[in-house]
């Protein structure tokens, strides 16, 4: 980036740490704020919220934007920033980077007026996130089975991006390979792989997983396909809320059920990081041109 930018980030988990002290080092002009709690890991100063949109030019709100739909998501931070009409008026007349704009809309509609960059219109940055995303659920289950799938029967629900990613890497490792697809459009082409498909309206008729990665975001494993696909499993959830699986069916019948939401920013902060500076680089380049 040849240009100095003046940019702010609001709260956020590990990945806007790493990414405060990427564009930091980069030269760029960064201020934060949302991190008085995590002071020690920042290369720059943490402002208060006026502070911080002062001096910005550019805005990255976190990822997810909010977890209770009433503040903005500061896990680092004693203190807390509504989501309202106040703080949209601060932000007119800035660029702001945030991922599922149209939620935020929906929260609050004046940011309708707001000039916004969404992550989640940019094919590059998903396909990055869900390589990573992907990884990472790898690395979770094979931490729970001694780093090892072998001779494991396992069933990736789904082959959206992160679900295709997870066959690439799975295809690689001495298993038993199922995945589930909601028509046989995919069949030929998993077979090839000597992937085993499956439909997931028949889920029921299939048993004895090891483990399950559910990347499929509505109630796929109610009671009955739990009770019948996966009483010992592993069941690796990486929907987004509400997820793929009834919590209160998989509690009453002692299922490991683990639901993986950000996993890029809990296990691969910094990677998840340089996927969000490249995408707001990309922006800033295509926007001066």
């Amino acid at each position: 980036m040849n240009n100095i930018i003046n940019i702010g980030i609001l709260g956020g988990d590990k990945r806007q740490i790493e990414l405060a002290n990427s564009l930091h080092e980069d030269g760029q002009n960064v201020f934060i704020t949302g991190f008085d709690k995590a002071l020690d890991k920042v290369k720059v100063l943490n402002l208060n919220i006026d502070q911080m949109l002062k001096n910005s030019e550019y805005i990255v709100l976190p990822i997810p934007s909010t977890r209770d739909d009433l503040y903005f998501f500061t896990p680092f931070s004693e203190f807390k920033t509504p989501i309202n009409d106040v703080f949209i008026r601060k932000i007119k007349n800035k660029t702001v980077f945030c991922y599922g704009a149209d939620s935020l809309i929906k929260l609050c509609p004046e940011f309708s007026n707001c000039n916004f960059y969404d992550y989640s219109a940019n094919e590059n940055f998903l396909q990055h996130n869900a390589k990573i995303t992907a990884d990472c659920a790898i690395e979770l289950a094979k931490n729970k089975f001694v780093n090892s799938f072998c001779n494991k029967k396992v069933l990736v629900c789904g082959y959206g991006r992160i679900g295709k990613y997870l066959v690439e890497l799975l295809v690689k490792e001495n298993t038993e390979l199922f995945v589930s697809v909601r028509n046989k459009n995919d069949f030929s082409k998993l077979e090839k792989m000597k992937v085993q498909p499956i439909l997931t309206s028949e889920l029921k008729e299939y048993t004895n997983f090891d483990i399950i990665f559910n990347t499929v975001p509505s109630l796929i494993f109610d009671f009955d396909t739990l009770e019948k696909t996966s009483k010992h499993a592993l069941l690796i959830d990486l929907a987004s809320k509400p997820g793929g699986v009834d919590k209160l069916s998989a509690e009453q019948l002692n299922i490991n059920l683990i639901h993986a939401l950000g996993l890029p920013g809990k296990m691969a902060p910094l990677k998840a990081a340089e996927a969000i500076k490249n995408t707001i680089y990309n922006f800033i380049r295509e926007e001066k041109e």
